[in-house]
């Protein structure tokens, strides 16, 4: 063996012998963990005895194999049954103590208010739309919801006003660039420490279902009555973001209630209004047929009257032949005239009774009939206060989505009939979340006043516009081409971008984007309203404050 070999095999043998030193040294300190493992095990078992009667008895089977040394195997199996149960209990406790999500809190809204007979399949389907949202996209079903409670609201509610339950959705909703992730907020790092109950950073866990429950206040259109209520829970949930999700749920339901309760009772008023004029009417029936039987009986009277003085006349006309002398003739004709005279006496008397009687009723009917004008008049104004105010946004003062939808059919009607062109617009302010969540709600809702204001002041009286849910409005302009229409859309957005609005002595850039589509040949609505959706979508991709036709590359 040469020398160069030698040095080789004594390399290799102090390469083996190390590795076998490492080795056995790796096998000590696994050991040793090991054992410290087995110890660490044993005793955080004890310190969970008593959580549950299966994790009791999980523990004490593991405590047993790791005493015994058991196998890997039977180790591995004990912990996989205990980590089972651990799951399983921190998933109960888990249920026991969160604060629901933005769509549970729906989900619960909707199971808790009862609605009238005939919407069940409506519901079903609503329910089925809303369990395929998620949290972060519950926010665009808002308006809908609301819009489902105002029509429900609308419906003659059922004798019985026991608080209302249940509150299904129709959602439809649509997610915008601007809907989600708008303010710029960072992903969570999952691997960050978890944060101290006592700790006040980052958002609360019911905020967003805080935000959701003010958007559907701000669009359910309640009474004036409600006012106070509404705002008094509107600060409750922008102030204070422990505030408890359901009791805030439960107490919409109350004013739901209410609101049929109110319902109910005005129908209830209608109804006996109803039966007042039904009485009224069969008054003026009474005195109609009352008057026509003293017409009759005049009739008889007078037929009875000629029939008289006729049979007196001809009595004095055969006394005049038969009489033979002057003074007896006289004193017959004398008779007969007497008897005639107390017969017409006894007309006129009759007649002056009969019209006496005539005029003190004439006088009854027409006092009621003066009441009736008067509450048919109250009635009529009722009606009218009420039907404007279903019809108008109470944030905004402008047509709500009710309105709209009314209004849209009949535009639609009148284009396919005479064929004038017709626009559909739609609007959706830019940023809107950043400005609730910097300035506040007020700030935001200030935000919508100034708008709506700016867009309802702009267009023409033959023109339309609303709210159509949230922060985005729906318009139809009438009678314009597709380049007047542009134009009109881009004096609107320019005047809302230069509008100057402050809040709190602070400057507030406020933008406004805009989808625009013309009815053609074999349109729908619904498409109309898609093209337009599509085109805003559009405009929000290209930076926003802008306004873009439906098929076109480019915005204005």
């Amino acid at each position: 063996m040469t020398d160069t070999e030698h040095a080789q095999l004594e390399t290799w043998k102090r390469r083996y012998y190390d590795s076998v030193e490492q080795a056995e040294a790796r096998e000590r300190r696994w050991a040793g963990m090991e054992e410290l493992l087995r110890r660490t095990i044993t005793r955080l078992s004890l310190a969970a005895d008593g959580l549950d009667a299966t994790l009791d008895r999980q523990l004490a089977e593991l405590r047993n194999a790791i005493r015994d040394r058991a196998d890997d195997l039977t180790l591995q199996q004990r912990i996989e049954a205990m980590s089972a149960t651990l799951v399983r209990l921190d998933t109960d406790r888990a249920s026991a103590s969160r604060i629901p999500g933005p769509v549970e809190s729906l989900q619960l809204l909707l199971e808790q208010t009862r609605f009238p007979r005939g919407n069940a399949r409506r519901l079903k389907a609503l329910h089925k739309q809303l369990d395929a949202l998620e949290d972060a996209e519950a926010e665009r079903a808002v308006d809908r919801v609301a819009a489902l409670l105002n029509a429900l609201l609308a419906v003659q509610p059922q004798q019985d006003a026991a608080p209302a339950r249940g509150l299904r959705r129709w959602f439809g909703g649509r997610t915008r660039p601007d809907a989600a992730g708008e303010a710029g907020t960072p992903a969570p790092d999952p691997e960050a420490p978890a944060p101290q109950p006592e700790a006040k950073a980052g958002p609360a866990p019911g905020a967003a279902g805080h935000e959701l429950l003010l958007q559907l206040l701000e669009q359910l259109g309640l009474p004036e009555a409600f006012d106070a209520r509404i705002a008094a829970l509107q600060q409750r949930l922008e102030e204070n973001s422990d505030c408890d999700t359901l009791a805030a749920l439960h107490e919409i339901t109350d004013m739901v209630a209410e609101m049929r309760v109110q319902l109910q009772r005005e129908k209830q008023e209608i109804e006996d209004f109803l039966q007042q004029l039904t009485d009224r009417l069969q008054d003026v029936d009474s005195f109609v047929k009352g008057a026509e039987g003293e017409r009759q009986a005049a009739y008889e009277q007078g037929r009875e009257l000629g029939d008289a003085v006729q049979a007196q006349v001809r009595g004095i006309e055969s006394d005049v032949q038969d009489a033979q002398e002057l003074s007896q003739l006289k004193q017959t004709v004398q008779a007969r005239i007497d008897a005639i005279v107390e017969h017409v006496e006894q007309h006129r008397q009759a007649e002056a009774a009969r019209n006496q009687a005539a005029d003190a009723r004439v006088q009854t009917l027409q006092q009621r009939l003066r009441d009736l004008e008067g509450e048919t008049a109250e009635l009529r104004e009722r009606v009218r206060q009420q039907r404007s105010q279903a019809l108008t946004d109470a944030l905004t003062g402008i047509p709500n989505r009710l309105a709209w939808d009314e209004r849209v059919q009949q535009e639609y009607a009148r284009w396919k009939r005479f064929q004038t062109p017709l626009a559909l617009l739609v609007w959706d302010v830019d940023n809107f979340k950043p400005i609730n969540d910097e300035y506040g709600h007020k700030a935001g809702d200030k935000v919508l006043r100034v708008i709506a204001g700016l867009l309802a002041d702009n267009i023409r009286e033959t023109d339309f516009i609303a709210r159509f849910g949230g922060e985005e409005f729906a318009m139809l302009v009438t009678g314009a081409g597709v380049g007047d229409v542009s134009r009109v859309a881009e004096k609107l957005r320019a005047a809302i971008e230069a509008c100057g609005f402050h809040y709190r002595g602070q400057d507030v850039s406020i933008t406004i984007s805009c989808g625009i589509a013309l009815f053609t040949d074999g349109d729908t609505v619904e498409a109309v309203f898609e093209r337009a959706d599509q085109a805003l979508y559009r405009a929000k991709e290209q930076g926003r404050n802008r306004c873009v036709l439906a098929g076109a590359v480019d915005g204005g």
